[in-house]
């Protein structure tokens, strides 16, 4: 979520479908993504990141709790 908002600063509508807290009522936490809305999220980023040819990284990655850099 944060990723997808910070692209859409830098080049508005660059992630046009960016999943959002389900309900807009709940705690200023807010409940958790599901793991579905997490992924979507992670797949629009990327795609953008793409788009605007930027480094990028695998969405596996994120589950190895480190990004290596690509040479």
């Amino acid at each position: 979520l944060v990723l997808c908002n910070l692209v859409n600063k830098i080049q508005p509508g660059a992630v046009q479908k960016v999943v959002e807290n389900p309900t807009p009522a709940s705690p200023p936490e807010g409940p958790a993504l599901s793991a579905y809305q997490y992924f979507e999220n992670v797949r629009n980023f990327l795609v953008a990141v793409e788009e605007m040819k930027l480094p990028s990284f695998e969405a596996s990655d994120l589950g190895k709790g480190s990004l290596a850099a690509e040479s």
